[in-house]
């Protein structure tokens, strides 16, 4: 028997949701984060019907990483612009799914509709996604190239993750030693302020192989860290 009272639903928006998203709940570097996007009705229900080509827009994010073979029909047209083929809507739903190499980093995300100009059917992510940097794993010395014999210069010194990333939550002091004799450098601790450092150096010896090492004093859970 044939129900003359339904009515297809019909796209009127899109609802977007991530896996996790919101100041307060931060995804960490390198962790994979799945977006679902519905083809909306206008009472929030769900377009089953709706299969057209749409667009999918990452704005804030400066080392996303699309994973293809676990999002549902998705190709990158540019940075940050990704197209939704209209095969790939499943009943009206269908996820994509990245991860972000850089943090901290704030990202928004929007989807709409590409193929009726006259009624362009849009939808957003109502809260930004976060990212964090990964556990502290090393740290980084930034030293000048060259400097004169008996010049002080002043060396930075960086709390980072395996990314790269400057840990701006950690803070904690540093030794740090020369290979070379006649090199001044601190002889108590450097003090660490979210993430970041710096010490005066002066070399009093000239030639190739100077090397500072930088040491934790009070390491992260994991065990000591060092960069040299």
């Amino acid at each position: 028997m044939y129900d003359t009272e339904y009515v297809v639903p019909v796209i009127a928006k899109f609802d977007v949701q991530a896996n996790q998203s919101g100041l307060e709940n931060p995804i960490t570097a390198g962790v994979k984060f799945t977006l679902t996007i519905t083809a909306a009705t206008i009472d929030d229900g769900v377009a089953v019907t709706y299969q057209e080509d749409s667009e999918l827009e990452i704005s804030g994010a400066s080392g996303l990483v699309l994973d293809a073979a676990a999002s549902d029909g998705v190709t990158e047209i540019s940075d940050g612009l990704y197209a939704l083929s209209a095969d790939e809507w499943i009943v009206g739903t269908r996820t994509v799914v990245f991860s972000n190499t850089v943090a901290p980093d704030t990202i928004s995300v929007s989807v709409s509709d590409c193929t009726d100009t006259s009624e362009i059917f849009v939808g957003v992510l109502d809260s930004l996604i976060v990212i964090e940097a990964d556990a502290r794993s090393q740290i980084i010395v930034d030293a000048p190239d060259t400097a004169g014999a008996g010049d002080a210069f002043t060396v930075g010194v960086t709390y980072n993750d395996k990314y790269g990333n400057v840990r701006v939550t950690d803070d904690g002091f540093v030794a740090v030693s020369a290979n070379k004799l006649g090199v001044e450098v601190p002889v108590g601790e450097v003090q660490i302020t979210d993430g970041v450092g710096s010490f005066m150096a002066k070399s009093n010896w000239s030639g190739d192989g100077l090397v500072f090492t930088v040491r934790d004093i009070v390491p992260p859970a994991g065990g000591a860290i060092m960069s040299d």
